[in-house]
C-alpha cells in the first residue's frame, strides 16, 4: 500500500464510530533508503496543512493564527496507536483525546 492511499481515508475509534480523517502522513528514512511509516495526521476535516506546524518558525502572524484555528483539532496517532486494514481502513486503538495536538510531536 502507499502512504497516499491512505490520505482522506476515514478513521473510526475503538468503538467503531467515525472520528476523523487522515489528513498527512509522517515517515522517516531508514539507514538503505527506505521510508518508514511513522504515524498519521488525524483532523475532525479533510483540511490541508501548510507545513508551519512542522517547525519552530510559525510564519506570518495572520497566516499563523488561520493555521491555528484550521487546525485546532488536529491529532498524531503513531502507527502503535493505529491499525490499518490491506484495504486502508484506519482504526485507532485509543480514544481521539489520548491523541497528542499536532503541535505536541
Amino acid at each position: 500500500m502507499k502512504a497516499s492511499d491512505l490520505l482522506a481515508s476515514h478513521v473510526t475509534g475503538p468503538g467503531g464510530d467515525r472520528v476523523g480523517v487522515v489528513i498527512d502522513v509522517r515517515a522517516r528514512i531508514e539507514d538503505r533508503g527506505r521510508l518508514i511509516l511513522e504515524g498519521l495526521v488525524l483532523g475532525r476535516r479533510p483540511l490541508r496543512l501548510f507545513g508551519y506546524e512542522r517547525r519552530a518558525e510559525r510564519g506570518p502572524f495572520l497566516l499563523e493564527r488561520f493555521e491555528s484555528f484550521l487546525h485546532r483539532g488536529t491529532k498524531f496517532a503513531n502507527m502503535d496507536q493505529l491499525e490499518i486494514s490491506e484495504t486502508g481502513q484506519v482504526r485507532l486503538k485509543v480514544g481521539w483525546d489520548a491523541l497528542p495536538h499536532i503541535t505536541e510531536i
